[in-house]
């Protein structure tokens, strides 16, 4: 672990770019602080471009949704389904891809997801012909396997039934040398491999789980606080798996004994930010990882403090809005005096008069503590609350509190106190951070211990608050062919990027399927893409609610 230098004073404005050490909670009551989380240039952040042309239509196939994830190979395109389909996987025939149409489909188990399928051929002394494997979830809990060679009469080889509550909820074919691998995401339970050289005995190989190999569970913002395994993808030549951990970030793997797993490392979170790694891809070999954050909910999670007084300390300071207090969302601000109540608690003789101050106080112990505490300080005529030590800002909003609530980095905290028993009047503002959905990271991985965040990439919609009437704006699943990276949006539909300059990714171009004006006004009326990839030329994406599109790639 590289050492993490003193930082007091964040001149930057925008809290995604500020240069703050990273900081999580492991769940387990220690805190974990790493080095700078962006040492060099990261490019210019929001690089949409909204002009970029429309890839020209193809082809369209109407499919029964809810339409999961899809997997492309030979002429064949396979489609997953949710429960509520009453259906699992569709295989669409794409010989014409301007007349795609339905091959078969894979009658459902009772109340069972089938959400991502993938198709790897495979030539073994066990099996020869086109493998699919799809995970399912919710009422049957596992991995299907399929002889798909012939997509009209697909054969079911095996089933393979998964621990925990999940089930398979995303899943990854490779090879290995000679050896098949299936490397499934299953939440809670981790990541579990399997040798499916003769995919009709699946034999387990090994299990990974964060909290037990790293003990460590980090939980961050305010959304969607945990950290799971939900994603796996691998890399080219079946040695190292990328496990989307959430809040957790993406961890890298060795897995050239895939008996043995080895953690190498994990890309972490600035300080503030919501968490939500869902899936990740490498990309220039190994070298790079980009990462998608699928965060539906854009309120901010990050916050600052201005200090305006004293002048030795003026600038903006990193600061986490506690989710249980009044928000500063919609542009509100609370400024004032800052007052340093050290360990006041209920009951208790304040040290100095609270009232129509910001009280910089040390947090109580427990959330119900925390509470008490800030009901005590607003009773008192406190307008807001800093604690002097960083939390997430995960718990539901409490009616009864009605002021504002930050915490902030120890030494930040350190150096207001400083400068009040010095007798300098301090004052500050502090305001709502960046509200923003998901969007695309890029990592430099060449260290894998050190993954080093060089750039990012969101749509213009990414930044848009309060929430829109419907739609989600979020990324969901990345897909890379040499320097372009290709990702499914939702309600943006999909965009190419290009990502030859990693620290400045350029989009090329985009693809929003046409919305239904006749629908009513829920996100269902407007696109909602789910998955996206490249096959000879063309890109296919599955709408959760339209069912198949083919359009042209870039030129």
């Amino acid at each position: 672990m590289k050492a993490v230098r003193p930082l007091l004073l964040l001149p930057a404005l925008v809290l995604a770019s500020l240069p703050v050490r990273a900081h999580e909670n492991d769940g387990l009551g220690k805190d974990l602080f790493l080095a700078d989380p962006f040492p060099y240039p990261v490019g210019t952040g929001l690089a949409a471009t909204p002009t970029s042309p429309p890839l020209p239509l193809v082809g369209h196939l109407l499919l029964p949704g809810p339409n999961g994830d899809l997997w492309a190979h030979k002429n064949v395109v396979a489609v997953g389904s949710w429960r509520g389909a009453n259906v699992g996987v569709k295989l669409i025939d794409i010989s014409d891809p301007a007349h795609p149409s339905l091959a078969y489909t894979m009658t459902a188990r009772p109340a069972t997801t089938y959400e991502d399928p993938m198709i790897l051929e495979v030539q073994t002394p066990a099996f020869q012909g086109d493998l699919l494997a799809v995970g399912l979830q919710n009422g049957s809990r596992g991995v299907e396997f399929w002889d798909v060679t012939n997509p009209r009469r697909p054969e079911l080889l095996s089933f393979y039934e998964a621990p925990g509550t999940i089930g398979a909820h995303e899943l990854f074919l490779t090879r290995q040398g000679d050896r098949v691998l299936a490397l499934l995401a299953m939440y809670t339970a981790g990541m579990r491999i399997l040798d499916v050289t003769d995919p009709r005995q699946p034999r387990f190989l090994s299990e990974w789980r964060m909290d037990r190999a790293l003990a460590i569970s980090p939980l961050l913002g305010a959304g969607y606080p945990a950290s799971f395994c939900h994603s796996v993808s691998a890399s080219a030549d079946g040695k190292r798996a990328y496990l989307s951990y959430w809040d957790g970030g993406a961890v890298i793997l060795d897995i050239a004994d895939p008996s043995k797993p080895r953690a190498l490392g994990r890309t972490v979170y600035p300080l503030g930010e919501e968490g939500d790694t869902h899936s990740a891809v490498e990309a220039d070999g190994g070298r790079l990882l980009i990462t998608a954050d699928e965060d539906i909910d854009p309120t901010p999670a990050a916050n600052t403090i201005r200090v305006t007084a004293p002048a030795s300390l003026s600038g903006r300071y990193a600061g986490i809005e506690l989710g249980w207090t009044r928000q500063l969302a919609g542009g509100t601000t609370a400024k004032g005096e800052v007052a340093d109540l050290g360990t006041a608690l209920p009951g208790t003789n304040p040290v100095v008069d609270p009232k129509g101050k910001i009280a910089l106080v040390d947090p109580a112990s427990g959330r119900q503590g925390q509470l008490d505490q800030v009901a005590w300080l607003q009773s008192k005529g406190a307008i807001a609350v800093l604690f002097s030590t960083p939390f997430y800002r995960s718990g539901p909003a409490q009616p009864q509190i009605t002021v504002p609530g930050m915490s902030l980095l120890r030494e930040s905290a350190d150096a207001l106190r400083t400068a009040l028993k010095a007798g300098e009047r301090v004052e500050v503002e502090m305001a709502p951070g960046p509200a923003s959905w998901g969007f695309a990271r890029i990592w430099d991985v060449r260290d894998p211990a050190n993954p080093v965040q060089i750039g990012r990439f969101a749509t213009p919609e990414v930044s848009q608050y309060p929430l829109p009437q419907r739609g989600w704006f979020t990324i969901h699943n990345p897909l890379v062919r040499g320097t372009r990276l290709y990702a499914s949006w939702y309600t943006d539909g999909i965009r190419v990027i290009d990502i030859a300059d990693p620290t400045k990714p350029r989009e090329i171009a985009h693809f929003l399927p046409p919305k239904d004006p006749a629908a009513p006004i829920t996100m269902n009326a407007d696109p909602m893409v789910w998955g996206v990839v490249e096959h000879n030329g063309l890109l296919l994406m599955s709408d959760m609610q339209s069912g198949l599109w083919i359009v042209q790639d870039a030129r």
